[in-house]
């Protein structure tokens, strides 16, 4: 796992393609709002605060090339969902608990052991082999949740992210389009 360009350029477009959809009307301007407070001492403090750095498993840890985009990903997604929370009236640990549920793990798509299948923590328990499997299912849980919550603004969001990043073959679920 060494730098790899287009990795990277990939990864950048992760906030757009996995929190934007199931922000509410005015998410573009939550995410905007995500990366000043990123950018801020404050919101340096707010990451300290929480034990928010790199959410990554032990495998990505380990790879020095994985680090900046996936480090950003984290904290703006976490930032924002927080930010959200603290809007809609929860307090510090309640925005922070929303924030790394919302924020990390469900648009960020953190590896958790009940996302990987027996048979690949069995035949590959460090995760190497497996650790992008999971991306596509979490996709398509978003989308079903979209569906099932009828946020059809979301499902459009959702598809038009992923027609401009990747075409077709990318908005169906069909690999990353152009981008790959």
């Amino acid at each position: 796992l060494k730098f790899n360009p287009r990795y990277h350029a990939l990864n950048s477009t992760q906030i757009a393609s996995t929190l934007y959809p199931i922000l509410p009307k005015g998410g573009a301007g939550m995410i905007k709002d995500g990366f000043k407070l990123w950018r801020s001492p404050e919101g340096t403090a707010l990451l300290k605060r929480h034990n928010i750095s790199e959410t990554l498993s032990r495998i990505e840890q380990f790879s020095k090339g994985l680090g900046g985009p996936e480090r950003m990903n984290q904290q703006v997604s976490f930032l924002t969902m927080y930010n959200r929370a603290r809007q809609l009236g929860l307090d510090d640990v309640g925005a922070a608990a929303y924030g790394k549920t919302r924020g990390n793990l469900y648009s960020q798509f953190i590896g958790l052991t009940t996302d990987q299948p027996w048979a690949f923590r069995t035949l590959d328990p460090m995760g190497v082999l497996t650790m992008f499997q999971r991306f596509p299912i979490k996709q398509m849980e978003q989308v079903i949740d979209l569906i099932k919550d009828k946020n059809f603004p979301g499902i459009a969001k959702f598809l038009s992210v992923y027609l401009t990043l990747g075409g077709f073959r990318a908005a169906t679920f069909g690999g990353a389009g152009w981008l790959t």
